[in-house]
């Protein structure tokens, strides 16, 4: 059986048995728990916390999901990422139960099922450029479009930018020019007095990165235009312990990936 175990504190101290109730009523075949804390010091007890690091040294936590809670102390959060299992980080909005119960049985949350897709640290990077551009529908067959994403927002937003994922950040600044340069992702401006440099998927190659994206699979990008983008990918050693289905591709990007492109959209 799935196991989910919250941890943290949500604002105004809810009931831990309404909680749970609400969410062993709603899904049987899963194992829920709630490692609270309160509100004024989002710290739960250590003794919990040493509980789970137990169970992780004796493989207990196989099949188990810790959903980080909005509100948890930093030190607790660190011993928590020290954690063999995955860690999913609920959204820092979510203050009520009803927001946090529908929120773990979304698409967004990837819990219930829960997908995979493990990915190393450019291919995430990757991910997070190409999905953060289709969920805003950010492409066009020419720089006189007006579907175009400004570097800021491209950059300085999730899911490229994301607390504990600064490798991916990083490899995201590295590949991005190479993105361009292939004329994968068309680009306009120059960052300089009132042209502001923008980005657009270039919609010559906008369905076969929908394709990746729906296959999970990055063998679909053949051809010219990818070569170096896959050089820069292929080269990378780090090991694929991202599942890019935690907020990285997210429901938006599937249910965009799914819409049938017009060579007339802008």
């Amino acid at each position: 059986m799935q196991t989910i175990i919250l941890i943290g504190a949500l604002p105004n101290d809810p009931r831990r048995d309404e909680l749970l109730a609400r969410l062993k009523a709603a899904t049987a075949n899963v194992d829920w728990n709630w490692i609270q804390a309160l509100e004024v010091s989002s710290r739960p007890d250590d003794k919990y916390v040493r509980q789970l690091h137990a169970k992780d040294q004796r493989g207990e936590l196989t099949d188990t999901t810790i959903v980080k809670l909005p509100l948890l102390h930093g030190a607790t959060r660190n011993q928590v990422h020290k954690l063999s299992c995955a860690i999913v980080e609920a959204p820092r909005g979510i203050e009520t139960i009803d927001q946090l119960v529908d929120w773990l049985h979304s698409t967004d949350a990837n819990l219930i099922p829960r997908q995979e897709w493990m990915v190393g640290t450019r291919e995430a990077a990757f991910l997070a450029i190409i999905s953060k551009m289709i969920r805003g529908c950010r492409w066009a067959k020419d720089v006189s479009g007006h579907s175009f994403l400004k570097h800021g927002d491209l950059l300085k937003q999730s899911p490229v930018q994301r607390r504990g994922y600064e490798a991916v950040r990083n490899s995201a600044f590295d590949l991005l020019p190479k993105l361009t340069a292939s004329r994968v992702i068309l680009q306009k401006g120059a960052n300089q007095g009132k042209t502001p440099l923008e980005y657009a998927i270039n919609t010559k190659v906008l369905e076969v990165l929908k394709s990746m994206i729906l296959q999970r699979s990055f063998t679909v990008l053949t051809g010219d235009s990818f070569r170096v983008v896959l050089e820069y990918i292929n080269a990378d050693t780090s090991a694929k312990v991202i599942n890019a289905c935690d907020g990285i591709v997210n429901g938006q990007t599937i249910k965009q990936c799914h819409q049938q492109f017009s060579p007339d959209e802008d």
